[in-house]
């Protein structure tokens, strides 16, 4: 399948002939004069589409059918220009946009801030209090198991009551109605102060807790109503005081720091309303002047320039860069009308190149046919030489497999005569031990030869009472001789043992020593065929190179017949290949080409660029 050209939509010329083949195609011969008008019709063709773009982006034409502008819509978010997909935040201005944003930011923030400090200030409180209540009954305990010792029971009484009422007057000036009474083992009221207008009833698992418990806090219901209850054991009477506050009480200023935060909260949003919107007015008037200069300059009026002061440094950014454009685009259209007068005579010597391009390019595609067939017969032997190498190369990988087996199994058997070798010295050791132990029988025996003898004598001595101990030393005696003899037995069997064990240690140490000798020598052998087969893959790349690049010279060949027969005219361009042209061709282009100089003329009376002052949007 020949390879398609790609080509330059801009003009309708094929661009990479345009870009490479002049290179590649030296022979053609254009001279300096033709390269000269034909870089500037094309340069001409050039300015008209970027024109027509422009039209596209900035008029009110739409672009749907503007192939340039569709490829330029493609490159920024692959749809057109005018997608109708808008959705509900695309036709949110810009100003509301940045309004919702900050209001919810701030929202969210006070929100963030207010939970904070509602959740901080009521665990505060809730140490405080728990606290203020531990402490208070820890006192009050303590000054009365102070008066049992001191006073008697009248007088202890009237002094617990009295203080008593001391610590309810406390908790009074700090707006807390506590509960604060006494109560014994049994779980009567003893005493309480005279401010109590509830009274706190607890069930028996809560007076039991309190009184296995020396001291604690915890929370009970009363009348519908959430108590906070510390407790503290009176040792000297086994009492406890007991003092309570409603939970609700002392929460209070918590729900009053809420009700604030919430109120602030509302100060606040309106207050972020009032300057967000301030600040989008501000804001996005500059942006609307810029838009209508947009809409202005799509209509042809050039004469418009965007403010680059008093707006900011980033809106100064984006007005200074669209300025810029004005002036480039002004700069292109003067450029354009100095072009346009040339296009004529561009055309007459485009037809003139355009035959002599013929010509040349029939004897170039006789060049390249020829050399085309010598490639052909050069890639031919290089596959060859290609297959032949592969060959070498599974063969010696062959070899090296099996020469790794057999250095495995010489390695194998070396290690079984190092692995005798030693099992062989170690049985050597064990007999010279048992040779020691029979040394040591030996010794046994004859020792005990002798005491036998001795015993016989002194039997003999004694007459007619040893005649039994003489009967028994010549036992002994006879089995002293029985295990000499077989000690002696042992002891040859041993130096046999012992003889026998050097020869096959001696075989042993000559089998690994010819074992170490032969995994030299293969190790040898393989360390040539490993060079051998580095040579042969060295070799391999050498040839995978070369066909390689006899592959890509093919290619290359190829192309060049091919796009020499394309200049030539004499190739027919298979499937819908825009832009290829052949050199019969150009002349037709050269009449299109005065065309379009009349044609961007026309183009070029919309825009106003006579003003030389630049005036701003009032």
């Amino acid at each position: 399948m020949k390879k398609r050209r790609k080509v330059d939509k801009r003009n309708n010329l094929p661009g990479e002939a345009k870009k490479n083949k002049w290179g590649k195609m030296k022979f053609l011969n254009w001279s300096l004069k033709d390269m000269k008008f034909l870089k500037s019709a094309v340069r001409l063709a050039d300015i008209q589409n970027k024109l027509t773009v422009l039209r596209c982006l900035f008029g009110k034409k739409s672009h749907k059918n503007c192939a340039p502008a569709k490829v330029i819509a493609k490159k920024f978010d692959n749809k057109p220009l005018n997608y109708k997909g808008v959705t509900f935040i695309d036709k949110v201005s810009f100003q509301l946009r940045i309004l919702l944003l900050m209001t919810m930011l701030v929202i969210f923030v006070m929100s963030i801030l207010g939970m904070v400090a509602y959740w901080e200030g009521k665990q505060w409180l809730q140490k405080y209090t728990d606290g203020r209540l531990t402490s208070s009954a820890s006192n009050i305990s303590e000054k009365i198991d102070l008066f049992t010792t001191t006073v008697d029971s009248r007088e202890l009484e009237r002094k617990s009551g009295y203080l008593l009422n001391s610590e309810a007057t406390g908790f009074m000036r700090q707006g807390l109605n506590a509960c604060l009474m006494i109560i014994d083992q049994q779980g009567n009221e003893v005493l309480s102060s005279g401010r109590n207008q509830q009274r706190i009833t607890f069930t028996s698992d809560l007076e039991g807790k309190m009184f296995s418990s020396r001291t604690g806090l915890f929370t009970i219901e009363v009348q519908k109503e959430l108590w906070r209850v510390a407790y503290q054991q009176i040792p000297g009477k086994n009492w406890v005081c007991v003092i309570g506050v409603p939970v609700e009480q002392y929460l209070l200023p918590v729900k009053q720091l809420g009700l604030l935060i919430i109120f602030g909260g509302l100060i606040t949003v309106l207050a972020t309303i009032l300057i967000c919107a301030l600040g989008a007015r501000k804001f996005a008037g500059p942006l609307n002047e810029l838009i209508d200069i947009m809409s202005l300059a799509g209509e042809g009026n050039l004469t418009l320039r965007a403010r680059e002061t008093k707006v900011g440094k980033e809106l100064s950014l984006l007005g200074s860069g669209f300025n810029r454009m004005l002036s480039h685009l002004e700069m292109l259209i003067k450029d354009f009308s100095l072009t346009s007068g040339d296009l004529h005579l561009a055309s007459m010597q485009m037809h003139r190149v355009g035959e002599n391009q013929v010509r040349f390019a029939l004897s170039a595609e006789q060049s390249a046919e020829r050399m085309d067939s010598v490639v052909k017969n050069v890639k031919g032997l290089v596959v060859e030489a290609e297959t032949s190498s592969q060959e070498m190369m599974r063969l010696v990988e062959e070899g090296l497999l099996g020469l790794k087996n057999i250095v495995d199994k010489i390695k194998g058997n070396w290690q079984l005569s190092q692995d005798s070798s030693k099992s062989m010295q170690s049985l050597t050791v064990h007999i010279q031990q048992i040779g020691n132990i029979v040394d040591i029988i030996k010794d046994i025996s004859r020792q005990t030869h002798l005491l036998s003898l001795n015993a016989s004598i002194e039997a003999a001595r004694a007459g007619e009472y040893g005649r039994g101990f003489s009967v028994v030393a010549g036992e002994v005696r006879n089995l002293a001789e029985e295990t000499g003899k077989a000690t002696g037995d042992v002891s040859r069997i041993i130096s046999l043992i012992q003889e026998s064990t050097a020869r096959v240690l001696e075989q042993v140490q000559l089998s690994e020593d010819m074992a170490n000798q032969g995994v030299t020598a293969v190790s040898n052998t393989e360390d040539a065929l490993a060079g051998m087969h580095q040579s042969v893959m060295h070799t391999g790349k050498l040839v995978d190179y070369i066909a390689n690049n006899i592959r890509q010279m093919d290619t290359e060949v190829n192309e060049t017949v091919y796009s020499v027969r394309l200049i030539a005219g004499t190739q027919e361009v298979k499937g819908e290949v825009e832009g290829q042209v052949s050199s019969r061709e150009v002349a037709h282009w050269a009449g299109r080409l005065a065309e379009m100089a009349v044609h961007a003329q026309n183009q070029l009376k919309r825009f106003d660029i006579t003003n030389e002052k630049m005036n701003h949007i009032k």
